[in-house]
């Protein structure tokens, strides 16, 4: 495969996103060691569904392709992903992270 000197390379920086007091490091990566063969490297998204984190607010951070929670409802009935990032309460906050905006921590209820 033709790389050019411009294309990204595994650990070269892609951004960094800042919500709140949350700081992410997004770099080129691959998932999982196959991918390797398959090209280019892709931007690897922290696994929030693993580890926790919550704004000042108390709003969960999520990724918008991470596995959906059992309150997701979809924007488009034709959609075929089931992934946070195509739920009705996903509030995007940056490059594919952002907050679920009807789970929260302070009030330990369901926002509507």
């Amino acid at each position: 495969m033709f790389r050019s000197d411009k294309s990204p390379k595994e650990g070269d920086i892609y951004k960094t996103v800042k919500i709140d007091d949350h700081v992410f490091e997004l770099k080129f990566g691959y998932y999982a060691d196959f991918e390797r063969e398959l090209g280019e490297p892709v931007v690897i998204y922290p696994d929030l569904s693993e580890n926790k984190l919550y704004t000042k607010n108390g709003s969960l951070l999520v990724t918008a392709i991470q596995d959906p929670c059992a309150h997701y409802e979809v924007h488009d009935s034709k959609q075929k992903n089931e992934c946070c990032g195509d739920c009705i309460h996903y509030i995007r906050h940056g490059d594919e992270i952002g907050v679920c905006g009807r789970l929260n921590r302070n009030t330990d209820i369901i926002m509507n």
